[in-house]
């Protein structure tokens, strides 16, 4: 599936076709299978900003449907109501964004044409002057990644090369295999002072450790463990229901082995079908704040604040990460409102020493809260006017974020917008 006018690809459309129940969407390439069983069926063909296409089939396609799809035009389609400034950090013609950093001084871009077939780098600073360009990068880049010594590095499938400047030229280092890189450096959060912070997470992502690193002695001490003790008793019961049902199925055979191929493949497919659906990974971050470190303990509803010798200086109850029961005698008003849920995303602003955390309505905009580190509460920072927008970050004051819209080709924008 494409677009109309430029050729480009659709991501993540949608296809449902009407009378045999089903759908599916379209992948990176715009392509999509899906499975019909009776004929003739109507398939319907949507994308949030474009038209919807409805195509009759009265018997199975020979080959494949090319599927284009047109923006949809309408008198309020490019007006933006916000009381806020947004500026565009970067937008062109010909290329998107696929993935960006805030580092020290500037911003780095990794820009691309269609289906990556060309790849830039391009390190901007934060007045949008262009400072240096790469124009020709090794593999297919996939996205951009900073460690926690404070290193750019950017990824393609196997490769990890890291980016260094030489006076307004962009330079990368030789390449590095990928997953003995991810498997060192994935898990190291931050540097503060000289110590390094690991997070790792153990047990079906239920458990997380908390380490320090001190590089001057090179000792590494676990400080800190959390684990969400409501979701590992439903796991060891889901296990110990499992392990019952299959000693009974034993004792019923006396002893053999009755399960076919499909059957243990079955049985496998509802263990981890239990595990995704009741029990979701804890997410409990760990950021720095100066000279603070912060762990965000969801599980306990708290916020615990470490000095750098790892020791605990305060504790703050919170609140904003729980689900608020319906209430049944709610309005008629209240029914129609936007649902919002969190957005199980913390983001800090290091330069201004504030904490934040994203809500998701509905209707796809997300709203932008700051956390009171002392006592907990949230007050209004900002409202993103764009739907479903990419890699928020928050640096100075500013909030960063990718927007691909409904205009100008679908090309994917850097935008920056000032937080009340």
């Amino acid at each position: 599936m494409t677009d109309n006018q430029t050729g480009e690809p659709l991501v993540n459309a949608n296809i449902e076709s009407l009378n045999n129940h089903t759908g599916t969407v379209t992948d990176e390439s715009g392509g999509f299978t899906i499975s019909l069983n009776i004929f003739p069926t109507t398939l319907v063909f949507s994308y949030i900003g474009y038209s919807c296409l409805k195509i009759n089939l009265e018997v199975p396609p020979i080959g494949e449907v090319n599927v284009k799809l047109s923006i949809k035009v309408t008198s309020l389609s490019r007006v933006i109501v916000t009381t806020e400034k947004i500026d565009t950090i970067y937008k062109d013609n010909k290329y998107s964004v696929l993935d960006y950093e805030l580092l020290d001084d500037g911003i780095l871009l990794l820009i691309f044409k269609y289906k990556l077939s060309r790849s830039e780098l391009l390190f901007k600073d934060y007045h949008g002057n262009e400072i240096a360009k790469l124009t020709l990068l090794p593999g297919k880049p996939l996205q951009l990644f900073r460690d926690c010594l404070g290193n750019t590095h950017i990824f393609t499938k196997t490769r990890s090369f890291q980016i260094y400047f030489d006076n307004d030229t962009i330079k990368l280092l030789q390449g590095v295999d990928i997953k003995p890189f991810k498997d060192v450096m994935g898990n190291c959060r931050f540097r503060a002072g000289d110590r390094l912070y690991f997070q790792q997470y153990k047990y079906e992502n239920l458990i997380a450790n908390y380490y320090s690193a001190d590089t001057s002695i090179k000792k590494l001490k676990l400080f800190r463990t959390i684990a969400d003790q409501n979701k590992m008793t439903l796991l060891s019961g889901l296990e110990t229901f499992q392990e019952m049902n299959s000693n009974s199925i034993s004792g019923i055979t006396g002893g053999f082995d009755v399960m076919d191929g499909c059957s243990q493949i079955n049985a496998e497919f509802e263990s981890r079908f239990n595990k995704i659906a009741y029990l979701s990974p804890i997410y409990t971050p760990i950021e720095r704040l100066g000279d603070t470190i912060c762990i965000f303990n969801h599980p306990d509803s708290v916020i615990e604040f470490y000095n750098l010798s790892d020791s605990l200086i305060f504790i703050t109850p919170i609140k904003y990460h729980l689900t608020k029961k319906q209430d049944p005698l709610r309005t008629f008003a209240s029914v129609w409102a936007k649902a919002v849920k969190w957005d199980k995303n913390v983001i800090i602003d290091e330069q201004r020493q504030k904490i934040y955390t994203l809500f998701l309505r509905s209707d796809g905009l997300r709203i932008l809260r700051e956390i009171d580190m002392h006592s907990g509460k949230l007050s209004f920072a900002a409202k993103i006017p764009f739907p479903f927008v990419e890699k928020i970050k928050v640096r100075n004051d500013y909030l960063y974020y990718i927007y691909k819209g409904w205009s100008e080709q679908g090309k994917k924008k850097l935008f920056r917008q000032k937080i009340n």
